[in-house]
């Protein structure tokens, strides 16, 4: 196993030992933004989707990871045909008898959070882009294939 494999094996690890303390206490849509630049593209339509900015923040016994999605579009000649992005918030309760380290969080927002918010993200950029009239846009199972960014910590 190379380095890179075992340090994302160890990262995998942390984020399963903090998903057995905490309780999801709610998903929210707090940005969205949808632009459509060509209403009558030249199939088929190319999408470019990844996860851009993961942070989280604690507030005593609970923290809240925000996850800032983009995705980008063009038809076969390469013009724009729409863009979304969106950011959700992904807030966790902690048991009471438990202490997470910062580590364990950020491996938790780079794994575990992505997990629990991509059939969200999925459903939403299926939902917007059948409001527009385009091809209904399908995400990949596997979250992780678009995350751009580890998490990070953001101070209160």
């Amino acid at each position: 196993m190379s380095s890179k494999e075992s340090e994302k094996a160890s990262q995998r690890n942390l984020s399963d030992e903090v998903a057995t303390h905490v309780s999801l206490a709610g998903i929210r849509l707090s940005k969205l933004n949808v632009e459509l630049f060509n209403a009558a593209p030249d199939g088929p339509i190319r999408s470019v989707n990844q996860i851009e900015n993961t942070v989280f923040s604690r507030a005593r016994r609970l923290f809240v990871y925000e996850l800032s999605y983009r995705t980008n579009t063009s038809d076969k000649n390469d013009i724009p045909v729409y863009q979304i992005s969106f950011t959700l918030n992904v807030s966790f309760s902690v048991q009471l008898d438990t202490e997470l380290s910062d580590e364990q969080l950020i491996a938790f927002g780079g794994h575990g959070v992505v997990d629990i918010a991509h059939p969200y993200a999925r459903e939403l950029l299926h939902s917007l882009t059948v409001r527009m009239s385009m091809p209904a846009l399908v995400l990949e199972v596997l979250a992780m294939s678009l995350v751009k960014n580890e998490a990070k910590r953001r101070d209160r």
